[in-house]
């Protein structure tokens, strides 16, 4: 039953990931009618007024089957090369390039694209963010504690500090720079009325902080290790096969535990918790290993 419950997890990747590229394309091609791209519009547009004329000049007897062996050939000999020569494909499939270069809405709103005019290879290029000074970066490198600079990823610590009102201790450990996608899970209310609210989770020395996607900081949950007396592997739904993809975490005076679901790699996840709340000697995690030792003696 695990095997087949992985195989239709896999399988809803694949299909979610071949529906955003669907969504991509469809955002592409409405950016090219509307003009967002307008080298590439004016090449469609030039391309259409030669086959408007020529249907006006050649006869539809000639015309037809001109077309059909010109889509012939480009479907079974030209992309045939080009997919076997990558390499020909980026030098010569011109189309090819354009399409690629087709901006979607997400990167429109962001602003993460711009014309270069006059450029017929890469008529779209992402804006590159502009380096700090070196004399300032390094005078930040020098006098900034290690705790308030930017993260492997790049991420500012600083403003995760502030997020969560931590000290300039509680920096996110290693591998956890990113946080760990999740979902939050509230069995009262139910998988379908609510009841499931994504975000990210963090570890850092002393505490468990997830930050809730698309909701004010007000609503985020920051958990002490001192104040957590259990951590447990959980299932969202009982009746599903596996070991499930659940970490429920049990806090002094709440009135009910926190249920993190939906959680990648979530035996490597609690092992990491296990380890953070070792080594700041918190009596609970002394307790699972003892618990894990005796169950695997016996």
């Amino acid at each position: 039953m695990a095997d087949k419950f992985q195989l239709v997890l896999h399988v809803a990747r694949k299909v979610q990931n071949n529906l955003g590229q669907v969504a991509d394309s469809l955002e592409k091609l409405k950016n090219l009618l509307t003009w967002q791209h307008p080298e590439a519009a004016r090449q469609l547009y030039s391309t259409l007024w030669m086959a408007f004329l020529a249907s006006c000049v050649i006869p539809g007897q000639y015309l037809v089957p001109m077309f059909g062996v010109g889509l012939g050939i480009k479907l079974f000999l030209i992309d045939y090369v080009f997919k076997r020569f990558p390499r020909v494909r980026a030098k010569y499939d011109n189309t090819h390039r354009i399409w690629q270069t087709l901006p979607t809405d997400l990167q429109l709103k962001s602003g993460s694209w711009v014309v270069v005019q006059g450029s017929r290879s890469e008529p779209y290029l992402p804006i590159p963010s502009t380096p700090p000074p070196e004399a300032d970066s390094s005078a930040v490198v020098n006098s900034a504690p290690t705790s308030l600079a930017t993260t492997p990823t790049g991420t500012d610590t600083t403003e995760f500090l502030q997020l969560f009102n931590l000290p300039s201790t509680e920096v996110p450990q290693q591998e956890w720079e990113d946080g760990r996608h999740c979902v939050l899970i509230d069995r009262d209310k139910g998988l379908t009325s609510g009841g499931i609210k994504h975000g990210r989770l963090y570890l850092t020395k002393n505490f468990l902080c997830y930050e809730r996607s698309k909701s004010n900081p007000s609503k985020n949950v920051k958990i002490q290790l001192a104040d957590i007396v259990g951590l447990e592997k959980a299932k969202a739904l009982p009746f599903m096969p596996g070991n499930g993809m659940s970490l429920e975490v049990k806090v002094n005076n709440a009135e009910k535990p926190y249920l993190f679901g939906a959680m990648i790699n979530r035996d490597e996840v609690y092992d990491q918790v296990l380890v953070a709340a070792r080594q700041a000697s918190q009596s609970w995690a002394v307790d699972e290993e003892e618990e894990e030792e005796g169950e695997g003696s016996s």
